[in-house]
C-alpha cells in the first residue's frame, strides 16, 4: 500500500491582529477557525477546519471555507464571496439598501450614486438581499463587484 507523498499546508494560521479583524466580519467567530491561503483571509467552521487541513496537505484543493478577503493595514477588504455568505455579521459595515434601478447599475457595475452609501465600504442590499461590496470616497463610489460577474445586457 503506497500512501501519498505530505504535501505542505497552503494554509497559514491567522496571526492574531489579523484573527481579529476576520472575526468581527462573522456572525459565529468562536465557532470559526481563521487562516490565510496567498494573501487572502478566509474562515472555516472549526469541525470542518482538520478534515480540510488534512485534505489540503493531500490533495490539491481548488476552495474550502469562506473567502473573507484581504488584509490591508489591519482592515479587510472584503472578498464578494462574503457578501454571500450565510454567517456574515452585517453589523461589521454599513448596509446601503439600493433601490432596483441602482441595484441594476451596481450588477452591471455602472456608476452607482453615492447618496445611499456612507463613507467606507459598505454592504450592498437590494430587496434586503445583499450583492456585494462598495466603497464610497466622497461623492466617488468604488463599486466592489466582480467584473467576471457584471451583467452585459438585459434582454
Amino acid at each position: 500500500q503506497r500512501l501519498p507523498k505530505g504535501r505542505r499546508s497552503m494554509v497559514a494560521p491567522a496571526d492574531r491582529a489579523s484573527a481579529g479583524e476576520l472575526r468581527r466580519w462573522v456572525r459565529e467567530p468562536d465557532r470559526m477557525v481563521f487562516g490565510t491561503v496567498a494573501g487572502t483571509g478566509y474562515a472555516w467552521y472549526g469541525e470542518q477546519a482538520e478534515a480540510v487541513k488534512t485534505l489540503s496537505e493531500a490533495l490539491p484543493v481548488i476552495c474550502s471555507g469562506v473567502a473573507l478577503g484581504q488584509l490591508f493595514k489591519g482592515r479587510l477588504k472584503p472578498d464578494p464571496a462574503l457578501a454571500f455568505f450565510d454567517g456574515l455579521e452585517r453589523g461589521a459595515v454599513p448596509v446601503a439598501g439600493l433601490d432596483d434601478e441602482q441595484a441594476l447599475r451596481y450588477l452591471r457595475r455602472q456608476e452607482v450614486a453615492a447618496g445611499a452609501l456612507a463613507e467606507g465600504v459598505n454592504l450592498v442590499t437590494a430587496r434586503g438581499r445583499a450583492l456585494g461590496f462598495a466603497k464610497r470616497i466622497g461623492a466617488r463610489v468604488n463599486n466592489m463587484y466582480p467584473n467576471s460577474l457584471r451583467i452585459l445586457r438585459q434582454e
